[in-house]
C-alpha cells in the first residue's frame, strides 16, 4: 500500500480497464476480455437450484433474459424510463429479471421480500416503481403493490422452480403473468417473428455508464426513513472486476485445485439474500461472471440443511453472516456429522455484520485447513472497498482486510485533517464502485458524497502500517441486526406515538446470535408514571410489553425490540441530541432486570426475540461487509 499526501491506495494487482460503454446486461453476455474465463458453449452451469437440481448455463441465462425483456416490453409496456421493483427470495430467475430490466434500459429496485406490506408500499412509492416482479406466494405483497398504485397487469409473479416443475405451462395466476409463463409465451413469439422482435426492444447505451442509473437500492437513513441509493451501471461492473483481481480468479477454466477459485469447477453457496448489495454483487454477480457456479438457496433453513446442501452440491465457497457461523460452531452434534465430508470446501467469507475474534477462532478450529476472510463495504460503495488478503492462509483476527484494487482511502480526524498511521479517524473512500448519490435527497448526498469523488463512510477506523484496516466504531448510529440496518430514529418515532412514552432513546444491545438487538430506553409520560406508582411493577411490565407489541405488530422482524428499559430521563446534550454512549453505559446495570423480564415474558408466552447476553462482549470486534447505509451490507 502506497501513501501520498495521506491518500492510501491499494497495493495489490490493479484492474487495467473499467469499460464505460457497457450496461450491466452487456457486461454479462457481450464482454469477454482475456481476463474472464470463457464459459461459452462449455455447458458449465452457473446457477443451480439446490432443491430441484435444475441448472442454467450462461446461454440459458441470456435466452431467458432476452425473452423476459421482450415480454416486459410487449405485455407490460416497459422500456427505457421504467422503474421495476424486484421483491423475491433467491431464485433461478432472479438474475434474468435484473438483466431483463437493464436490457430495456430500465432501473431495477431490489427490495426485501420480508418487508411488511406498509414498508413495501412506502418503498414502491419512493422509487416511483412502474411494475413489480414478486414471489407468487406473497399475496400481502401483491396488495401492497396495488395500494402503491401499481396496476394489476404490471404485477408479475415469480414461482419457485419446484412449482414450475409441478405446474409447467401455467402462464398466469389470477390474471397476472408468471415469469416462466411470460418467457414461454415470448419464446413462441420469437419463433414466429424471428430475432428481429428481440432487437426492437433492446436499449442501446449512448452515454457513459457512470452516469446512468442501474439500481435503486434502499438503505435506512439516520432520519429513520429509508434512502434510495442510486447505483450506476459502472458501479457493480467495477466491483465485480475488482473482486476478480483481488481474489486472483484465474482467466482459464479448470485451473487446478491449488487456486482459491477454480472457474468451471467451484460452486458458491448462494444463500445470502440477493436483494442485498453484498449478495447481489459479491455472491451472485461476481460468481456467475467468473464461471463459478452458484447454488441457489432461498433462505437459511437450519444448520443441517446448509450442510446437506454443501455436501450434495459439493459447495467450495461459503458466503455467510455471523449468526450462521454461530450455529455452525455451537451446534456441534450436527456439524461434527458432516465435517469429514467437506473436503471440497475451500473458503469462507463472513460479511454483513461484525464477527467477534473468539467466534472466528472457534470456527476455524471447527473447519481446519479452510481459508477464511472478511470484508467491509456499504450499499453506497456497491459493495466492497476492503477485504482480507488472499495471498496467505493466515487470517488476521479483527481486521476487515486491505483496500481492494483501484480503491483509495483517507483517514480523517474530526477537524478534517488527515490522521496518521495507527490513529483512529473516519474512513473516506474513492473508487469506481462508489455510487452516484441518494435518490431525491440532495442534503444527505452533499454531506456524504464529497468533491474529488470521496465518500464519507461514517465509520471510525485505524489503518496499520501493513495496510490492514481495523474498524473501531460506527460514527453513525445504525444498529446491526443479523446484517440488517436498523435506524434508531425509526423506532423512536414509532414509540413516541404511544401515550405512555414521554421520551425515548434506542441503542444496540450486544447479542451473540444477532450481533445486536434494538434496546429502547424510555421515560414515561406523567399519566403512565401515575399508573405505575398506583399499580406497581405489574403496570410497568404491562407498559413494556405493550411497547414491544407495538413494534412487533408494525415492523419487520429484525427491527423488533430486544428489550425495553424505563429510566427517569433520556440523556441529551444542550442541543437536544440523544447521548447514546451514555445510554450504552447503562446497559450493564440493567441486564439483570432485562433477563428477569425475559423470563417473565416467556412464562406468559411473549418471549423476547433472542437470549440476552450474560455480560457485554469486548468492543474490539472485527469489521466486515456491512449492509445498507451507512448502509452496511
Amino acid at each position: 500500500m502506497t501513501n501520498t499526501s495521506k491518500i492510501y491506495s491499494s497495493s495489490g494487482p490493479q484492474v487495467d480497464d473499467f469499460p464505460t460503454d457497457l450496461d450491466y446486461y452487456d457486461f454479462f453476455f457481450k464482454y469477454w476480455p482475456a481476463t474472464r474465463p470463457d464459459i461459452r458453449t462449455s455447458g458449465i452451469p452457473v446457477l443451480i437450484d439446490e432443491e430441484t437440481g435444475i441448472s442454467r448455463t450462461i446461454e440459458d441465462l441470456q435466452s431467458r433474459t432476452d425473452a423476459l425483456s421482450l415480454g416486459l416490453s410487449r405485455e407490460l409496456g416497459l422500456g427505457r424510463t421504467s422503474i421495476v421493483c424486484l421483491c423475491s427470495p433467491n431464485t433461478l430467475d432472479y438474475l434474468p429479471a435484473v438483466l431483463a430490466v437493464h436490457r430495456l434500459g430500465g432501473i431495477l429496485a431490489p427490495v426485501n421480500p420480508n418487508l411488511p406490506p406498509q414498508e413495501l408500499q412506502q418503498q414502491l412509492r419512493m422509487s416511483k416503481a412502474d411494475a413489480i416482479l414478486v414471489a407468487d406466494a406473497e399475496p400481502t405483497r401483491i396488495q401492497a403493490a396495488l395500494r402503491a398504485g401499481i396496476p394489476s397487469e404490471r404485477i408479475v409473479l415469480i414461482r419457485h422452480p419446484s412449482a414450475v416443475q409441478e405446474q409447467h405451462g401455467l402462464r398466469a395466476i389470477d390474471g397476472r403473468w408468471t415469469v416462466d409463463g411470460l418467457i414461454d409465451h415470448v419464446q413462441n413469439l420469437i419463433r414466429q417473428e424471428g430475432r428481429e422482435a428481440l432487437e426492437a426492444c433492446r436499449f442501446r447505451l449512448s452515454e457513459d455508464n457512470r452516469t446512468r442509473t442501474a439500481f435503486l437500492s434502499f438503505s435506512s437513513g439516520t432520519s429513520g426513513l429509508p434512502k434510495g441509493v442510486r447505483i450506476s451501471h459502472q458501479n457493480p461492473i467495477a466491483n465485480v472486476l475488482q473482486h476478480c483481481a483481488h481474489m486472483k480468479i484465474p482467466a482459464c477454466l479448470h485451473a487446478g485445485h491449488h487456486h482459491l477459485f477454480e472457474p468451471g469447477q467451484d460452486r458458491a453457496l448462494g444463500m445470502l439474500p440477493w436483494f442485498h448489495i453484498y449478495g447481489l454483487v459479491v455472491v451472485l454477480s461476481t460468481s456467475v461472471w467468473a464461471g463459478i457456479g452458484v447454488v441457489c438457496v432461498p433462505r437459511f433453513r437450519g444448520t443441517e440443511a446448509l450442510l446437506q446442501t454443501t455436501v450434495r452440491h459439493k459447495v467450495s465457497h461459503w458466503y455467510l453472516v455471523p449468526p450462521i457461523i454461530v450455529k455452525l460452531t455451537k451446534e456441534e452434534a450436527i456439524t461434527d456429522q458432516y465435517v469429514g465430508q467437506l473436503g471440497h470446501l475451500k473458503y469462507t467469507v463472513s460479511g454483513a455484520a461484525p464477527l467477534k475474534d473468539d467466534l472466528a477462532r472457534a470456527f476455524l478450529l471447527k473447519f481446519p485447513g479452510m481459508r477464511f476472510g472478511q470484508g467491509y463495504g456499504l450499499t453506497e460503495t456497491c459493495a466492497t472497498v476492503v477485504m482480507s488478503p488472499t495471498s496467505s492462509q493466515d487470517y488476521v483476527f479483527g481486521s476487515a482486510g486491505v483496500l481492494i484494487p483501484n480503491t483509495q482511502a483517507r483517514i480523517v480526524r474530526p477537524d478534517g485533517s488527515d490522521a496518521g498511521p495507527d490513529e483512529p479517524g473516519e474512513l473516506w473512500v474513492r473508487g469506481p464502485q462508489v455510487s452516484m448519490g441518494y435518490l431525491e435527497n440532495e442534503k444527505e448526498t452533499s454531506q456524504s458524497y464529497l468533491p474529488g469523488g470521496w465518500f464519507r463512510t461514517g465509520d471510525e477506523v485505524v489503518l496499520q502500517a501493513a495496510g490492514l484496516i481495523f474498524v473501531v466504531d460506527r460514527l453513525k448510529e445504525m444498529i446491526k441486526v443479523k446484517g440488517y440496518q436498523v435506524a434508531p430514529a425509526e423506532l423512536e418515532g414509532l414509540l413516541l406515538d404511544s401515550r405512555d412514552v414521554l421520551d425515548v432513546g434506542v441503542v444496540g444491545l450486544p447479542d451473540e446470535e444477532s450481533g445486536e438487538l434494538p434496546l429502547a430506553f424510555v421515560s414515561l409520560s406523567s399519566s403512565a408514571q401515575e399508573r405505575v406508582q398506583r399499580l406497581g411493577r405489574s403496570e410497568e411490565v404491562r407498559i413494556i410489553e405493550s411497547l414491544m407489541d407495538l413494534v412487533r405488530s408494525t415492523k419487520i422482524r429484525y427491527k423488533h425490540l430486544g428489550s425495553v428499559v424505563i429510566i427517569p430521563e433520556i440523556p441529551k446534550n444542550p442541543s437536544g441530541k440523544i447521548l447514546r454512549k451514555e445510554l450504552k453505559k447503562l446497559i450493564p446495570a440493567h441486564l439483570p432486570t432485562m433477563k428477569a423480564m425475559q423470563s417473565s415474558s416467556r412464562q406468559v408466552g411473549t418471549a423476547l426475540p433472542t437470549a440476552l447476553p450474560t455480560a457485554l462482549p469486548s468492543t474490539s470486534q472485527p469489521a466486515i461487509i456491512k449492509s445498507g447505509p451507512r448502509s452496511r451490507l
